[in-house]
């Protein structure tokens, strides 16, 4: 087995794992949003210095500014989906030694990665966020609800209560 293979089969034994700390989540979705942060800035720089006010007129520079805001959250949005699902953590989980599973500790479904990020649209995070304090297993509302929780893993395996 690869690793990622073996570590997945590892979780998947596991019934309860240990709640990721509040403090490396927090740290975890910084690192996501830098990461995110910089490749749309990243982009943005290149398209004005390759093309500028030749292409996309004078008036757009104001413009720029929302638009790599708006890259930035639908960004950050897609990409933490699609790293949850495919590998259950993302960058920064990963550096945090995070990983997102299902109350089983079975990998998460697509539906229940986008339905994780739903409070990012809507516009109510902080409230969901602030579940985690006061939760038995910190959980936000919405891993409540898609029945998920991010769990701290160690050398790969995750640490059972």
């Amino acid at each position: 087995m690869t690793g990622d293979l073996y570590i997945q089969a590892v979780i998947d034994q596991i019934p309860a794992a240990l709640a990721a700390p509040i403090f490396a989540r927090l740290i975890a979705k910084v690192i996501d949003a830098g990461i995110v942060c910089l490749i749309v800035g990243a982009i943005a720089a290149v398209m004005w210095l390759a093309w500028g006010p030749r292409v996309f007129g004078p008036d757009m520079f104001p413009w720029l500014p929302v638009v790599c805001i708006l890259g930035s959250v639908f960004g950050f949005v897609g990409y933490t989906i699609y790293a949850e699902y495919h590998f259950g953590r993302t960058i920064g989980k990963k550096l945090m030694g995070i990983r997102v599973v299902r109350e089983s500790g079975t990998r998460i479904s697509l539906g229940q990665a986008l339905l994780r990020q739903l409070p990012f649209f809507a516009q109510f995070f902080f409230i969901d966020a602030l579940f985690v304090v006061f939760t038995e297993k910190h959980q936000r509302a919405f891993e409540l609800i898609t029945k998920t929780r991010a769990v701290a893993v160690l050398l790969g395996l995750a640490l059972v209560m």
